[in-house]
């Protein structure tokens, strides 16, 4: 093993890492304001690679493309949110797995029906030739989704800590009856939080596309390592996500290096299992204070 293959790896779990880490944070930002999972939050990286890979093959130029595809996330979530989140937000967190569940599949089944079978890719932000770093090859497109993922953070950030909203989005999510007692909305801090998460999925989405080709059933694949970095991280902590994001990404891609192809697939799930078992609220736990 050279220097170089070693770093190649690294760099590619840390790719990984980066987007599994923005769906960790959807993940733990619906999960804050409610208390309940959303399980259609990988539709909406599918969701804006398809919309930003259509956009551009009509000749739309590409910061526009991109730029509306994220955009059509964070509004489907927001409608899908006063659709079938609302009329249940009072009956708790089963039921918003249950409603989610549904939202996933109708989302799924028509991102079938517009693009059919086949996968499609974005092409890259930049077209540049890659480049060389410590013996790696590191394709430009890598320091966009870094670059990406860190705005999406220090946005969340600056949301979270500077602005009212935000401040009542960390408040119900430390107490929600005694923030609603405040003069707190809660329906208002609900509809933000499945904004802000169909806002991380739609920007991991075209983050990726020029990356790993986009298919009708991409989203359940990266929803379910997103779901796994915010359980190792934390679930509800916006530092685990991003621990346990990269954490899962370094791991999965030691582990593709390294092993044979029968064990390699195991192994991210044997972490999650025994961080589980040995510290089941993760390994940072959960901070009601975000960010």
């Amino acid at each position: 093993m050279t220097a170089g293959f070693f770093a190649q790896v690294i760099v590619s779990g840390l790719m990984l890492g980066a987007i599994y880490a923005l769906i960790a944070q959807g993940y733990n930002i619906v999960f804050g304001a409610t208390g309940g999972i959303s399980f259609a939050q990988g539709e909406y990286l599918t969701l804006s690679g398809f919309t930003s890979i259509s956009l551009a093959s009509i000749g739309v130029p590409l910061p526009i493309a991109v730029v509306a595809a994220i955009a059509l996330a964070t509004l489907v979530s927001v409608v899908l949110e006063r659709a079938t989140i609302h009329p249940v937000i009072a009956r708790g967190a089963m039921a918003i797995g249950i409603v989610t569940i549904g939202q996933q599949i109708a989302l799924q089944t028509t991102e079938l029906t517009i693009w059919g079978y086949g996968s499609q890719s974005l092409p890259p932000f930049t077209d540049i030739p890659p480049l060389r770093m410590f013996g790696a090859v590191v394709q430009p497109q890598t320091f966009w989704v870094f670059g990406g993922t860190a705005l999406v953070f220090v946005f969340l950030r600056v949301f979270y800590t500077r602005t009212w909203l935000g401040r009542s989005m960390l408040a119900c999510s430390e107490d929600r009856e005694a923030a609603a007692s405040l003069g707190i909305n809660p329906g208002l801090v609900v509809l933000a939080a499945f904004a802000l998460s169909g806002l991380a999925g739609g920007v991991a989405g075209v983050l990726i596309a020029p990356i790993v080709a986009v298919y009708f059933q991409s989203g359940i694949e990266w929803a379910l390592k997103g779901m796994a970095a915010a359980i190792l991280g934390g679930l509800g902590n916006p530092t685990g996500a991003i621990v346990g994001g990269f954490g899962l990404g370094v791991v999965e891609a030691l582990a593709s290096a390294f092993l044979p192809g029968g064990v390699q697939s195991t192994v991210p799930l044997g972490l999650l299992l025994l961080v589980l078992m040995f510290r089941p609220s993760g390994l940072l736990g959960r901070r009601a204070v975000a960010l």
